[in-house]
């Protein structure tokens, strides 16, 4: 498996987006796993995102998507 089309497709989507539009991109794609440290913070910061700023976006949207996984865990398991 190679992260190389995901690199690009990422790295695109940010790339047309402009302003704060790029960092609900970061937000997204930070919820998937992964893809936030290979990807998505470098290509950010890359594309000439603040990197601070960037982190932060990217870290509250994996964490956000950790949160959900945990509320949602107990109704699975009811379910």
């Amino acid at each position: 498996m190679t992260i190389t089309p995901l690199l690009v497709d990422v790295g695109t989507a940010l790339e047309e987006a402009t302003g704060i539009v790029q960092y609900a991109l970061v937000f997204l794609f930070a919820a998937i796993p992964v893809v936030e440290i290979l990807v998505v913070i470098p290509v950010a910061i890359g594309l000439g995102l603040n990197p601070v700023m960037t982190a932060v976006v990217a870290f509250i949207g994996n964490v956000g998507s950790v949160y959900a996984l945990i509320l949602s865990y107990r109704r699975l398991l009811a379910w």
